[in-house]
């Protein structure tokens, strides 16, 4: 899936699946997050902050993988934002 197919599925969903490798088992640990898309810029939110398990494992390893409604996954990168109270706890997948 490319990237702007990908967008194009974010436009039209709520949730999204996000995979994150564990920090201590090191496997792929899919999990259903929130999100919010603007422009080329996806920002998740961690239901419960800095305490969540996929935030402190994709702080190990800031590589996710991404699945919208089941479809194909896409791999990428990821940053922390933190620029106010609500985008330290988000991260934009660029």
């Amino acid at each position: 899936m490319s990237k702007a197919d990908l967008f194009e599925r974010l436009d039209k969903a709520s949730e999204i699946t996000l995979s994150v490798k564990g920090r201590k088992s090191a496997r792929d640990i899919p999990r259903p997050v929130w999100f919010v898309h603007e422009s080329n810029t996806l920002y998740l939110l961690p239901n419960y902050g800095s305490d969540t398990n996929w935030y402190k494992n994709f702080l190990a390893n800031p590589t996710l993988k991404i699945s919208v409604s089941g479809s194909e996954e896409i791999t990428g990168g990821a940053i922390c934002a933190s620029s106010n109270e609500w985008s330290s706890r988000c991260i934009s997948v660029t």
